[in-house]
């Protein structure tokens, strides 16, 4: 029995030494790696709204289907848009006064994080981004706009900035570049539509509304630019008041 014990005793104190060495054979990683396809992921649902979406947009009297619980995640904003989404035959439905270009541009944003936005749709994005609550977005397209002031984006730009009050500085900087962009380079911009009635289909617009406000005023501050730069004044000339003296003199 004793001999027993002392082998038992003995093979466990080889046992515990073999442990506490070390361990040079490599043991082979099961660990098995995957590529990260998130974005083509995304990008492939995004290229199967028409058949996949369960909300649809009216974006220019054109249907644009999309996926409600991509766009609702974006914001709190958005999320309350959808949830009030008018019902119709052909399901909810949002409309948004933005163009189609515009609003596919916020699309692939939204599903897959694309910044390639053109300064076009940047501009538009831009109110769009702070009325919906999208800081992400609103940076991004402020900094396209900012580098983009060319003869399309000029007057667009100008109604952007006329409605920006929450950053009087980069209103001052849009407006004071458009204006000036403008001025130097009136030939090559069309300033036809200044004088068009609002594109909005909304009989219930007044004259003090922004939409038909903002125009006019683009058109007024152009124009008084326009007489600054070749010299002239906008403030009328004073007439000097004749004293006695004078009058005397230019009558004698």
């Amino acid at each position: 029995v004793r001999g027993v014990k002392e082998l038992g005793l003995e093979l466990f104190q080889e046992v515990v030494m073999l442990l506490q060495k070390p361990n040079d054979r490599q043991i082979p990683s099961l660990e098995v790696t995957q590529p990260d396809t998130a974005v083509d992921d995304f990008r492939r649902l995004f290229d199967n709204r028409k058949q996949s979406g369960d909300i649809s947009f009216i974006i220019e009297s054109v249907e644009v289907k999309a996926h409600r619980a991509i766009l609702a995640g974006k914001s709190s904003k958005l999320f309350d848009a959808i949830e009030n989404a008018e019902k119709t035959k052909m399901g909810d439905v949002v409309r948004l006064p933005l163009s189609t270009d515009s609003f596919l541009t916020f699309l692939r944003w939204a599903y897959f994080g694309s910044t390639d936005l053109d300064p076009l749709s940047a501009t538009q994005l831009l109110g769009f981004s702070k009325q919906y609550n999208l800081p992400t977005l609103t940076k991004l397209s402020q900094e396209i706009v900012r580098n983009n002031i060319n003869s399309i984006t000029a007057i667009p730009i100008l109604e952007i900035a006329f409605s920006m009050d929450d950053n009087p500085s980069l209103k001052q900087e849009l407006t004071s570049n458009s204006i000036n962009y403008v001025v130097s380079n009136l030939r090559d911009i069309d300033l036809t539509h200044l004088s068009k009635p609002p594109t909005y289909q909304d009989s219930s617009l007044d004259v003090l509304d922004p939409r038909v406000v903002i125009p006019g005023r683009i058109a007024i501050d152009i124009l008084l630019a326009l007489q600054r730069h070749m010299g002239g004044s906008s403030q009328p000339k004073k007439k000097t008041q004749e004293t006695p003296k004078t009058q005397n003199r230019r009558f004698a």
